[in-house]
């Protein structure tokens, strides 16, 4: 949101004295940073109302370019943007609609809608995805080495049981990277029962103990629905910041730090 002046300098110039002229600049360059601060200060706040608790990254997102005094009167403006970065994120929690694969913060699958694991302000963790996409790395090299071991040892004709997998890993259950139901992602494999010490020919002695886990959910679009309320807070700034008695305001302040 840009914010600039536009008035009838002649007009007003006729009106002040010929001090008052020489800090008009300086004092419109600092009405107008007066009201940017101010709509910084509104969308920061409103941060912590529209999310569930909130990040550094989103609190971070609103910086301010000042007006130069240096400038005419007229075409000056002062600033509040949100950076690149943030800005790709606010742009659905501002104005709506559906994000796809592709857009700011989607992964090489798809956008991560679900996630097991969440920061303070109840999004994703911060390199969930990461850690998942190692752990899976690590469990595949396992399974095929004990793949491997269980291979020689019916070749050598001898036991291949003691290399079971799950025994390997001490029954901890595993993940994998599917489809399951529709749903693309990461899922914890079923936590299993010990296996029986004598096995029984025909009876099943290691069961799974729960269902499969959901812990990292991929999709190709998310709906969002506007809870940012930027110009809700534009307004705000506006409305304090941008009138008559602000700007004698800050006239006046410009005189005194000047000295006459």
């Amino acid at each position: 949101m840009k914010f600039d002046v536009q008035f009838d300098e002649r007009a007003l110039q006729k009106t002040l004295s010929s001090i008052q002229r020489d800090v008009l600049p300086k004092a419109a360059a600092g009405f107008l940073n007066g009201i940017a601060f101010e709509a910084q200060k509104a969308l920061k706040d409103h941060t912590a109302e529209a999310f569930d608790g909130h990040v550094k990254f989103t609190e971070r997102a609103w910086k301010v370019e000042k007006a130069k005094p240096n400038a005419a009167p007229t075409s000056m403006f002062s600033e509040v943007r949100a950076q690149p970065a943030q800005a790709a994120y606010l742009r659905f929690q501002i104005d709506g609609g559906v994000r796809k694969t592709g857009d700011a913060g989607s992964a090489r699958h798809g956008l991560f809608v679900f996630g097991a694991k969440k920061n303070k302000a109840g999004n994703i963790r911060w390199g969930y995805q990461k850690q998942l996409t190692k752990q899976l790395g690590e469990e595949r090299s396992k399974r095929k080495e004990m793949r491997s071991k269980r291979v020689a040892a019916r070749a050598a004709g001898e036991r291949t049981s003691p290399f079971a997998y799950f025994r390997a890993v001490r029954i901890r259950p595993g993940i994998f990277f599917g489809d399951v139901g529709g749903s693309l992602g990461y899922w914890q494999r079923p936590k299993r029962s010990k296996a029986a010490r004598r096995r029984i020919p025909g009876i099943i002695s290691v069961r799974p103990t729960e269902k499969l886990k959901p812990l990292l959910s991929v999709a190709d679009r998310a709906r969002y629905k506007p809870r940012y309320l930027y110009q809700k807070q534009i307004s705000k700034a506006l409305s304090l910041r941008a009138n008559q008695a602000s700007f004698a305001h800050e006239l006046d302040r410009q005189l005194r730090k000047s000295g006459r």
